[in-house]
């Protein structure tokens, strides 16, 4: 069993001081077997600044790998110490004392964590391939793609729209279930019948929203991904 810290997110896991009583608690129940910590600096995507996530990075590192060491002293052994969070993975993971990493947007990467300074574009593996059914005026454009597609996680760091159209500068201003409207940026234009490419906000939720991914390669259709976990949320 491992034991979860809260390196500063606030979510779940005992505060770092509280590991040494926590672990020994555990170590002393029958039939359950100590065998480290981890924790997750879910609060690098709140981060405004590439600064401001490697901060949050070193508090991941530092809550998880001190607690170890306190638990160490306090003589239990600690075989796993483990963070993961995708904006500060590649920063926390290079901290002395980890064994494991465990980020999860990294598969795919998403718009999110190109603001985030975490992946380039080229880097981002997942969009969803759309169609615009109507363009009302010049500054608005319709698309498929809503909410059931697109999820309406907020762009992080700041929430601005609910995904980028590849190749332009125009976003997906707001949402409906069924269909994504865009703000037309100066100088760009959308036709009915386009098919377009939009860049997620949040890789994670759009997985959980589809039962199958289409897997490109070189611009031909490689092959389908079933997304196993799909509807087994509890």
């Amino acid at each position: 069993m491992r034991l979860k810290v809260d390196c500063g997110y606030g979510r779940v896991g005992v505060p770092p001081e509280c590991a040494v009583d926590m672990a020994k608690r555990i170590a002393d129940l029958p039939g359950i077997e100590f065998r480290g910590l981890f924790t997750h600096g879910g609060q690098g995507y709140a981060a405004g600044t590439p600064e401001e996530v490697v901060a949050a990075a070193r508090d991941e590192s530092r809550a998880v790998t001190e607690a170890a060491e306190a638990v160490r002293a306090a003589g239990l052994p600690v075989g796993d110490v483990s963070l993961g969070s995708t904006p500060t993975a590649r920063h926390a993971i290079a901290a002395r004392g980890v064994t494991e990493c465990r980020p999860g947007t990294y598969v795919y990467n998403d718009f999110s964590q190109v603001c985030l300074g975490a992946a380039r574009f080229e880097d981002c593996a997942l969009t969803i391939l759309a169609t615009v059914v109507s363009v009302p005026e010049p500054r608005r454009a319709v698309v498929d793609a809503g909410s059931k597609t697109l999820s309406s996680d907020p762009l992080r760091p700041r929430a601005v729209g609910h995904g980028l159209v590849l190749g332009r500068q125009s976003r997906i201003a707001r949402l409906s279930e069924e269909h994504g409207v865009i703000a037309v940026e100066d100088g760009e234009s959308f036709r009915v019948g386009e098919r377009v490419r939009i860049l997620p906000n949040h890789a994670c939720i759009v997985s959980n929203l589809h039962d199958r991914l289409v897997a490109v390669r070189k611009g031909r259709v490689a092959g389908q991904i079933t997304v196993a976990a799909r509807g087994c949320v509890q």
